[in-house]
């Protein structure tokens, strides 16, 4: 997996909240809730290289289930990409070539 995310609960007791082969995920960011954003890049072919570029893919969750995939632009690819905002309601996405996407929720 390029990529997988666990849940450490007070206790110490850890589980997979996500996990795909096709995404590699270069950041993270909580809310309470727990809103979560994950910021991937999914690459352009099998192998999940860091160097190679590929599309972005921006992911949503209130549950740590479920995951929902959030529209971006066709023409975002980078190989790395960073959230940041103070809530859920004026996140902004910045690739590492220099795009800058706000993110809209609905």
């Amino acid at each position: 997996w390029p990529t997988e995310l666990f849940n450490v609960n007070a206790t110490g007791q850890s589980a997979t909240v996500f996990r795909e082969k096709n995404r590699r995920v270069t950041s993270v960011r909580l809310f309470a809730g727990p809103d979560v954003y994950l910021g991937a890049v999914e690459p352009p072919g099998s192998i999940a290289s860091p160097i190679a570029p590929g599309k972005i893919r921006m992911l949503h969750s209130s549950d740590l289930r479920t995951w929902t995939e959030t529209p971006v632009d066709y023409r975002a690819v980078a190989s790395g990409v960073l959230i940041a905002g103070p809530d859920p309601a004026h996140l902004w996405a910045a690739t590492d070539n220099g795009m800058v996407l706000r993110l809209e929720s609905k």
